[in-house]
């Protein structure tokens, strides 16, 4: 072979080289591209099976001037509808076993004794986003209300917008997670964040039993919203709350959630 030839040979094998390299750059921009897409259609199909859901529980007085009388308490908070018919939440959300302690300047106000007598919880038609509109209530159907566990289901008489979720059976620490909810009814928003650990110790009534920890700050409206894998979008779980003032948050694990529904998802 000669100098000429072997020039050309050469030649043809850089060309052959680049193309395979560009063709494979292709390939990774398409990936990428398919990836995003993805992304935006599964984030918005999500957030379309989301719900504000409103509770009205009433009290009667047991003591002191109201004695008999009773009392009405409103709550809003968020519902992911899992099947057309079903939504998903915490219990402490949308149920209210007793008054709280009030916090103000001068100490904490203790309320007088009462008795939970009625408690409905509605779902608003229309969107996920509050309108200056009185919107249409529907009154839901409670199904679960497992107060121990924190874990709430609602059987709708609308037909809802809703994703098919399937629990995360092995999430691990430093998982890469997006949480769905509504900050103090301001905006919906996604928060991007990670699990931060999967066997937190107990801390005064706390049982961290069926919990996780996660480095995201949770606001009031927050609660009840739903937490994904960042990847496939496997429900991670559920957020529940925080220490008192402090910045740790904790959801409760989506098979947990999942193994007491599990009777109505067939």
């Amino acid at each position: 072979m000669n100098r000429r030839q072997i020039l050309q040979t050469g030649g043809l094998v850089s060309l052959g080289l680049l193309s395979g390299c560009s063709s494979f750059l292709e390939q990774i921009i398409k990936y990428e591209e398919d990836k995003i897409l993805r992304y935006r259609s599964e984030i918005e199909k999500i957030k379309k099976a989301i719900y504000l859901v409103h509770t009205e529980t009433t009290f009667k007085f047991l003591d002191g001037e109201k004695k008999g009388e009773e009392y009405i308490k409103k709550s809003t908070g968020l519902a992911t509808a899992i099947k057309e018919d079903l939504l998903l939440t915490v219990d402490h959300v949308v149920s209210e076993y007793e008054l709280q302690p009030i916090q103000t300047p001068f100490g904490i106000v203790f309320p007088p004794a009462v008795e939970r007598v009625n408690e409905v919880t509605y779902l608003d038609e229309g969107s996920f986003r509050p309108t200056s509109e009185e919107p249409r209530r529907h009154k839901l159907e409670d199904l679960i209300s497992d107060r121990e566990n924190d874990i709430a289901l609602f059987k709708s008489p609308l037909k809802l917008n809703f994703y098919p979720f399937v629990p995360c059976t092995t999430p691990y620490e430093g998982m890469k997670i997006l949480l769905f909810g509504y900050p103090h009814f301001i905006s919906p928003t996604i928060i991007e964040g990670q699990i931060s650990s999967l066997n937190p110790k107990i801390i005064g009534n706390f049982n961290p039993e069926n919990k996780f920890l996660m480095n995201i700050t949770l606001n009031l409206g927050d609660s009840g919203g739903i937490i994904i894998h960042k990847d496939d979008y496997r429900l991670v779980g559920l957020a529940q709350g925080k220490f008192n003032l402090e910045g740790i948050a904790f959801g409760i694990k989506a098979d947990v959630a999942f193994n007491i529904i599990k009777p109505y998802l067939k």
